[in-house]
């Protein structure tokens, strides 16, 4: 299990064709993505309110759902969750990996199980990401499916923030949905940009809880210096998306000592990411953390590139609040 320490609000702590065909078909017979591989990154946080008791919350992202995620896979999940024992989980968005998915049968099924085995748990919320409601081979096109989501997620229990703030005893969180505006610019074409989220951000009041442990989670980190500091007030912000930036295993561990947080290539196909996975502390002394995801190739690309999902442990991200210890003179 990775660990890392937060202190403060904050961190101290090209080939021929025929033998690629032949490595997809290995791989393929022998199931090795069913394998459902899952690593615990664990982090400590000590925010700015007192914490009394140890508190746990877990983050998951990027499920995206669909005949390439089995039912082990979700299951895995749920093993996993029962070992963290998690006060609070939070699901960061991409849960199916296009909106489609939910006219299937199989893929719902899938989504429900692992919803509801979620709220078992622990008090969980969700925010979406664009692969819920923008078909991803298409990005122009953007489906009515919220009415469905908000459905789905009162049958299983989940809390779907849509732009608004949810509290349990010792969290307060405000969950940021990222629209079609920050997916599909003017002409058509996927983007992914900060001022957009600058110019949301305008439109509410963050004002912080300050009796409680204050979180923004939205899909995707499009931060920038105006964005961290428009969001000052938050112990922690917490985002999807990014799929760790399809760091492979073998190197993910190599990174996460140097306290790296360089992927290889972002969603938007940009070489060597800054902000694709770990945690960071900002310069505002917030606590930045990126969960990885689930999978790194969805169902939307190459087949024989889905493959590739067994060089890359799926992700959950545990945050631990530690209780202060600290002994106040009457």
């Amino acid at each position: 299990m990775g660990s890392s320490p937060i202190s403060g609000t904050r961190l101290s702590k090209t080939g021929s064709p025929e033998p690629f065909c032949a490595i997809y078909v290995i791989i393929n017979s022998m199931k090795l993505n069913e394998t459902a591989i899952y690593k615990t990154k664990r982090y400590f946080v000590q925010p700015e309110v007192t914490v009394e008791e140890k508190t746990t919350v877990a983050i998951i992202g990027d499920l995206h759902i669909s005949p390439i995620v089995s039912e082990k896979q979700c299951y895995n999940i749920y093993k996993r969750l029962v070992k963290i024992e998690p006060d609070l989980i939070i699901l960061q968005g991409d849960l199916i990996d296009s909106p489609t998915e939910l006219f299937d049968e199989n893929s719902v099924k899938k989504l429900k199980d692992t919803l509801k085995m979620c709220s078992r748990i622990a008090t969980t919320v969700a925010v979406l990401g664009g692969h819920d409601f923008v078909i991803p081979t298409d990005p122009g096109v953007v489906m009515d499916v919220i009415p469905i989501w908000e459905k789905i997620c009162e049958e299983c229990n989940i809390e779907l923030l849509m732009d608004e703030w949810y509290e349990t005893e010792k969290i307060r969180i405000f969950g940021l949905f990222q629209d079609a505006d920050f997916i599909i610019d003017s002409e058509g074409k996927r983007q992914d940009d900060a001022k957009i989220m600058e110019k949301k951000l305008d439109e509410f009041e963050l004002d912080p809880e300050p009796d409680k442990i204050n979180w923004f989670i939205s899909h995707a980190p499009s931060i920038n210096r105006k964005v961290i500091k428009m969001l000052k007030h938050f112990d922690v912000m917490s985002f999807g998306h990014t799929h760790g930036g399809c760091v492979p295993i073998f190197l993910d561990d190599i990174l996460d000592k140097v306290h790296s947080n360089r992927g290889l290539v972002s969603p938007m196909k940009k070489p060597f990411p800054k902000l694709a996975r770990g945690a960071k502390t900002l310069s505002t002394d917030t606590s930045l953390i990126i969960n990885s995801g689930l999978i790194a190739m969805h169902y939307c690309v190459p087949k024989p590139l889905q493959q590739l999902n067994f060089l890359k442990k799926g992700e959950i991200t545990e945050v631990v609040f530690e209780a202060d210890e600290t002994e106040v003179d009457d």
